[in-house]
């Protein structure tokens, strides 16, 4: 992953919300929704990324990442499908 987008995520706090990987357009490229915003987003900074091969082409792709965070979980997973919904 970009450095810029490690410096993103390191403010992004850890409760719940959604998070999305823009490419260098401002394009979403991928949304998706977490209990803990910070740790989740982390997990795609790690070498191989989270281990789905489908999501290689985030770390490839992205130039920046954005949250919305949110109070409870359901309502992140209400929140991401909207975005998605909206996105298409």
């Amino acid at each position: 992953m970009k450095p810029e987008i490690e410096r993103q995520v390191a403010s992004f706090p850890d409760g719940p919300g959604v998070y999305i990987f823009l490419d260098s357009a401002g394009r979403a490229l991928y949304v998706g929704k977490a209990a803990r915003l910070r740790t989740r987003v982390r997990s795609y900074l790690r070498p191989g990324g989270d281990g789905r091969p489908l999501l290689r082409f985030v770390e490839r792709e992205a130039a920046s990442v954005e949250f919305v965070a949110v109070a409870t979980e359901q309502e992140a997973l209400l929140l991401e499908n909207t975005i998605i919904k909206k996105r298409k």
